[in-house]
This record gives structure tokens, C-alpha cells and sequence, in this order.
């Protein structure tokens, strides 16, 4: 693939003039090889090459590069870069496709995601607020986009002292994707996990335990089925090491280390999950969009 992408984008730059859109298509696939192959460069400086083309073409596809490198700057942490480009991608669409559409529903997931890495709360919860009726009256309220995007708000409501009502959205939502997802998705998993968190906070310890031990079970299962290691295969989730270890540090009677375990094991799920939305349409891929993914 690798070599493929590069070829393409060489053969590009020989029959093409600098700035033509085509080329920054060329450079946007093989950005996106690197980047799932984790390498740090020429990432960033292709990246910057396809935004400024896309930007003197007045190209509609530009807010998908902007997408990509907020995501290669999320990757490597540098959260304040990221969030600048999150922040472009929205503003972009908003004015392109009113505030209403479901991509500007997905740009404020991403950027509500960073708001709640960086742990910036308040502007998260305000982000969740806005894109949750946009998406559910696209997906529908039991699509699985939906019921993820309510479990992270709900953890956010119990991390600004509104555990009750955080529990109460999280269980709900975690009783819709049981019925909804098979069994042991790793989507329980988390919905377990952050419900689990609510418990230990609360010192109600033996609800806690079963809910953690399902989202345990949840992740290992995934990693089960695919075969995966920490190294490779979409099975494998990274966050999995941390919540064994939480399940084990609580069952030790360790109560703060466990909170501890946990909470990394969410930041490392916030970086998967922009990790992995970027690759979900341009304002030009309202088709793929719009297919319900």
C-alpha cells in the first residue's frame, strides 16, 4: 500500500500542475498509510502541503485535512495544535453546511473528545449537547454512535459533580447497547468501565467490581476473537492492560491506584476514538457519510 500510495502521488506531481486538488488526494492517502503505520514523518509536512493546496483551490475536501492533521497532533499529544485544527474543521463546515448537518454533528464530536482528554469538561459537556440531537435525529437514538457519544457525556456529568445523573444516562445507555450489540462489544466494555468508575467513587464497591470485571471480559474477548496482540490487529484495544489492572488494584482493596488505572485507561480510549473518527468523510463524501456508518 505503501508503495502503491507513493507511486500514485509521484506520478501526480509529473502529469499534474502544483496545485491542483488531485495531487493533495494523492498526498491525503499516503498521509493516511503513514499515519496507520505510526510514522511520525513526512506526515505533518504532507499534511500541511494537501491543507494549502485544498485552500488555494477552494477545495471542499479541505476540512478532511484539516481532520487528518489535528488527528496525527492528537496522536503525538500536542493537544493545543490539535485543537487548532479541530476548531478550523468545524468552523469550516459550519459555514459551508449550516449548523445543523450531521458532519458538523461530527466535527464537535471531535473536538468534545479533545475537550474531554484535556479535561476540559464544561466546553466538552457544551460540545455533547450540541452534536447529540443532531446525531440522534440522523442515526437514530439507539445507533451505536449515539448510545458511545451519551455514555462519554454521562461520565463527563459525574466528573462535574453530577454522578446521579451521569449513572442514570451511562446505564441507560449501557442496557440499550446490551440488547443492541453482541455480546462482550467492546462498546459495553467502556459503558461498563465509566459506570464501574461512578461506583468506586461512590465506595459502592461490589456493584463496582461486576461492572469492571464485564468490561475486562468485554476487551479480552475482542482480543480473543481477532487474535491480536498489543502490536497488531483491530481486535487488540490499548486501554485493555489498564483496566485489568484496575480490576485488580480494587480487588487489593486499592482504591485510589485503581481510579488512577482507570482514568488512563479512558485517555488512551479518548485517543483511540479520534485516532480512529478521522477517517470518517469529507464535506465532498456526504454519500459515505450519510450510508449510516
Amino acid at each position: 500500500a505503501e508503495s502503491q500510495a507513493e507511486a500514485v502521488l509521484r506520478d501526480r506531481e509529473r502529469t499534474l500542475s502544483s496545485d491542483d486538488p488531485r495531487i493533495a488526494d494523492a498526498i491525503m492517502v499516503l498521509a493516511a498509510v503513514y499515519l496507520d503505520q505510526d510514522r511520525r514523518r513526512p506526515i505533518e509536512a504532507l499534511l500541511h502541503r494537501a491543507i494549502a493546496i485544498r485552500e488555494k483551490a477552494k477545495d471542499p475536501n479541505l476540512s478532511s485535512s484539516l481532520l487528518y492533521l489535528a488527528r496525527y497532533y492528537t496522536n503525538h499529544k500536542q493537544y493545543d495544535r490539535a485543537s487548532n485544527y479541530y476548531e478550523q474543521c468545524l468552523a469550516l463546515r459550519k459555514s459551508r453546511l449550516g449548523n445543523t448537518h450531521p458532519l458538523v454533528a461530527q466535527a464537535m464530536e471531535h473536538l468534545a473528545s479533545l475537550r474531554n482528554l484535556q479535561g476540559q469538561y464544561c466546553e466538552s459537556e457544551q460540545l455533547y449537547r450540541e452534536a447529540l440531537p443532531l446525531l440522534q435525529a440522523y442515526f437514530g437514538r439507539d445507533h451505536p454512535r449515539v448510545l458511545g457519544s451519551l455514555v462519554l457525556y454521562g461520565d463527563i456529568l459525574a466528573r462535574t459533580g453530577r454522578a446521579s445523573l451521569g449513572a442514570g444516562l451511562i446505564q441507560d445507555s449501557l442496557t440499550r447497547q446490551r440488547q443492541r450489540l453482541p455480546r462482550n462489544h467492546p462498546d459495553i466494555g467502556l459503558s461498563a468501565a465509566l459506570l464501574g468508575r461512578i461506583y468506586v467513587m461512590s465506595g459502592d464497591l461490589p456493584i463496582a467490581d461486576s461492572l469492571l470485571d464485564e468490561a475486562v471480559s468485554c476487551f479480552e474477548d475482542a482480543r480473543r476473537r481477532s487474535g491480536a496482540t498489543a502490536d497488531a490487529g483491530s481486535g487488540y484495544r490499548p486501554w485493555d492492560p489498564y483496566m485489568i489492572s484496575t480490576i485488580a488494584n480494587l480487588r487489593l482493596g486499592q482504591k485510589e491506584r485503581a481510579l488512577e488505572r482507570l482514568d488512563q485507561a479512558r485517555g488512551r480510549f479518548l485517543q483511540d476514538l479520534l485516532k480512529e473518527g478521522a477517517r470518517i468523510g469529507s464535506i465532498a463524501e456526504q454519500e459515505q457519510f450519510t450510508s449510516n456508518e
